[in-house]
């Protein structure tokens, strides 16, 4: 997401209706359970700006209570970018069912008809740097890479990612 952000913010894209350029501005989903209690007029800016890139979906309490009040900060954030048709890129570890169970089913049908769904099957390196290590060569050789092109950097191996699409376009 970070390449996307780098590489709109390098084009310098002109946006129509004033001098300014296009940019995308990428938050944790946890930052903006964080901005919806705490300073709610950043919240508000967030939920409108053109571009936005939500990280790892899912990770942020469901609710935020502020004196009483409940707030559900990802569901209004995502609810008001669908109705504004606003341009929003979402990662996150969730399967297609588990958002529905997260988020229900009217946020779940939303997603499906706003987002395009790209699933990486990279290997982890959070667990065994030798398992993980193991466990992509067939990936990486499967991508026609030959050996010497497993990157190992500062001790944390970086592999190269390969798309799949979901067998269905929906989140069930």
């Amino acid at each position: 997401m970070h390449l996307y952000e780098q590489l709109l913010n390098a084009l310098h894209i002109p946006k129509p209706y004033n001098e300014d350029t296009y940019g995308v501005r990428i938050v944790d989903a946890k930052y903006i359970a964080y901005l919806c209690k705490n300073n709610y007029e950043a919240y508000r800016k967030l939920i409108s700006a053109d571009m936005l890139g939500i990280d790892d979906l899912g990770t942020e309490p469901s609710e935020v209570l502020d004196y009483g009040n409940v707030y559900t900060p990802v569901i209004d954030l995502l609810t008001k970018r669908y109705e504004e048709q606003l341009f929003t890129v979402i990662t996150t570890n969730l399967t297609p069912q588990q958002i529905r169970e997260h988020y229900g089913d009217r946020i779940a049908d939303r997603l499906n008809e706003m987002v395009r769904k790209i699933v990486f099957n990279n290997c982890t390196y959070r667990i065994d740097k030798f398992a993980t290590l193991v466990s992509c060569i067939p990936n990486l050789r499967a991508l026609g890479l030959p050996m010497c092109q497993i990157i190992l950097a500062s001790g944390s191996l970086i592999p190269q990612p390969s798309i799949d699409a979901w067998e269905t376009d929906q989140i069930k």
